[in-house]
């Protein structure tokens, strides 16, 4: 039998191969975390118990990244600092929390000591977060709320905790000069995470501007934000959201335009039970693109596309996930269909996500000389469970969203001595 891969679109045939560069990144723990201002933020406070005196930090990266991009994917897995700090059963605890922000600066837009915007974002930009029960359900803080003069008192305050997140050499959170790694920064885990330590004598000044000085709760964040940004564990579901919004303190310069003031959604954080941090955006999307979004290897909107194929195995994305492959890793024999000639049928068989039979229109297509594949009438694979004509489709398996269904096309031998098969999918 021979395998094909395939996506129709508009009339057209594409077969896409694309090289994807991996790399390996090696973590020491004497290596320094990180920070550069205006990326977001990600931090976790418990307010009572276990990790009371700590922080843990993870730098998402750009703001106006995400702002440009909602839909950056999975960024992480922080589930091992965060059972190291909050114990086992952090995910179910309601005293423990997260929020994220990201301010460039909190200088004016005009005047003394101005700056003027960047890749869009005057100054005194910002984006925050808040608690949301699903992607784009939470508040956005409404127009004309916050003054610019509120958020330069923001941008100070948090310019505090920017310090610390930033090695000695960078910033003024830390001692200056000093041998000691635990007193030049905080010390970035394995999984990329960086935790304070009120506890630890080196880092008592830098606790002074930890996330849990300025996200009282309950209080203002950052001496301005009433209701402060953070979310809570402990709801119960599979990822706890919050939603990020950007604040304009001026319009002259923004791009894209926003609200002076008030916020404008851009995406949301979700942390997973098993620590996995995703940035997604509340547009609906298609169960082929939720899919997408749970792969690291597909750390870019160009990796993907349904027609891409970033591990280079020959197989589209949109085949991957049709067949449940891993479209980061070649594994194009192992999701491949298969062939039983050995009775009186060709018998082709296949595992199936579930949830590709509503989003993507299945044919099997089979031929005797690999050149003609209308005179054997194709056979269309029914998106529901059970059989239909020649082919066969079982009840679900597994656990959702993450569900298969076995497929299986009869066809009878009759006179024919070879038969080739291929899968056509078409979206």
């Amino acid at each position: 039998m021979k395998f094909q891969s395939m996506i129709m679109n508009n009339n057209k045939t594409f077969v896409a191969l694309c090289t994807a560069v991996a790399a390996t990144l090696s973590i020491s723990r004497a290596e320094l975390f990180t920070y550069t201002d205006g990326n977001l933020i990600l931090g976790f406070q418990a307010t009572a118990g276990t990790g009371s005196t700590k922080n843990v930090f993870f730098n998402l990266g750009s703001a106006t990244g995400f702002r440009d991009n909602g839909n950056q994917g999975v960024l992480g897995n922080i589930g091992a600092t965060l059972a190291t700090v909050y114990g086992s059963d952090w995910y179910t605890r309601t005293d423990l929390y997260f929020g994220v922000i990201a301010n460039l600066n909190q200088q004016p837009n005009s005047g003394f000591g101005s700056r003027n915007p960047v890749n869009g974002d005057p100054s005194r930009t910002f984006y925050i977060s808040a608690a949301a029960a699903s992607p784009g359900a939470g508040p956005l803080v409404p127009a004309a709320t916050f003054p610019a003069s509120a958020l330069g008192t923001g941008g100070t305050s948090l310019s505090g905790l920017e310090n610390v997140l930033k090695p000695s050499s960078d910033g003024t959170g830390w001692i200056t000069g000093s041998t000691d790694p635990l007193a030049q920064g905080l010390q970035k885990e394995p999984d990329g995470a960086g935790i304070l330590d009120q506890t630890l004598a080196q880092h008592a000044v830098a606790w002074n501007n930890s996330w849990t000085r300025w996200n009282p709760s309950p209080g203002a964040a950052f001496d301005i934000f009433t209701g402060g940004i953070q979310q809570n564990f402990g709801k119960g579901d599979a990822a706890t959201y919050v939603d990020v919004q950007r604040i304009l303190a001026y319009s002259a310069g923004a791009s894209p335009a926003g609200v002076v003031g008030g916020g404008t959604y851009e995406t949301t954080i979700s942390i997973g039970s098993s620590g996995s941090i995703t940035a997604q955006s509340a547009t609906t999307n298609t169960p082929f693109q939720t899919w997408a979004l749970t792969f690291p290897a597909l750390d870019t909107s160009a990796k993907r596309l349904p027609d891409a194929d970033p591990d280079n195995d020959g197989v589209i994305n949109l085949m991957e996930f049709v067949l449940n492959g891993n479209p980061g890793t070649s594994d194009n024999a192992s999701i491949a269909p298969t062939l039983n000639a050995s009775g009186s049928n060709f018998i082709f068989a296949f595992n199936r996500r579930a949830d590709s039979a509503g989003d993507v229109t299945q044919v099997f297509e089979y031929s005797t000389d690999l050149a003609d594949w209308t005179t054997k009438a194709p056979v269309t694979i029914p998106t529901t469970p059970g059989t239909t004509g020649f082919v066969a489709v079982g009840a679900s398996s597994g656990t959702a969203p993450n569900q298969v269904q076995a497929v299986t096309v009869t066809i009878p031998k009759g006179s024919d001595t070879k038969l080739f098969g291929r899968l056509k999918i078409t979206r």
